[in-house]
């Protein structure tokens, strides 16, 4: 995603006044909790709250 929709100019301002941006690695340190409590199986898992 980082490649393909950031460096997208249109993309990146609309996600950047839009959303919260959060980058979890959910396969390593804190984001493997995480990613169990929010029930991910799959990667990337872009979310909504």
């Amino acid at each position: 995603m980082d490649r393909d929709v950031f460096t997208n100019g249109d993309l990146a301002a609309f996600f950047s006044t839009s959303a919260l941006n959060l980058k979890i690695n959910a396969e390593k340190g804190e984001g493997v909790a995480l990613a169990k409590h929010l029930g991910i199986s799959g990667l990337p898992y872009p979310c909504c709250f």
